[in-house]
């Protein structure tokens, strides 16, 4: 399976729109909320894509690395929960 992790919108039919437009090749669109669960769940093995085209809000608990020479942050919690699982 191929997941696409997105952040649901507040406009219900948009919303609605966006998952068909964006699952109609068979991929799973998943809310951020329940990635957790998801990963709890699953029974095999999965491809997981997370986009972020924001830098982190909390900069005190995001991670820096150096992405193609230069110092980047990051979002910790995919990393986190890659550890975990």
């Amino acid at each position: 399976d191929y997941i696409t992790v997105y952040k649901p919108l507040s406009d219900q039919k948009m919303d609605a729109w966006i998952r068909q437009t964006r699952g109609r090749y068979g991929q799973i669109l998943l809310s951020y909320k329940k990635i957790r669960e998801y990963i709890a769940q699953a029974k095999k093995l999965f491809v997981m894509g997370l986009a972020a085209d924001q830098r982190p809000h909390h900069i005190e608990s995001a991670i820096e690395v150096s992405f193609f020479g230069r110092p980047t942050l990051f979002f910790p919690g995919p990393a986190l929960m890659a550890v975990q699982n």
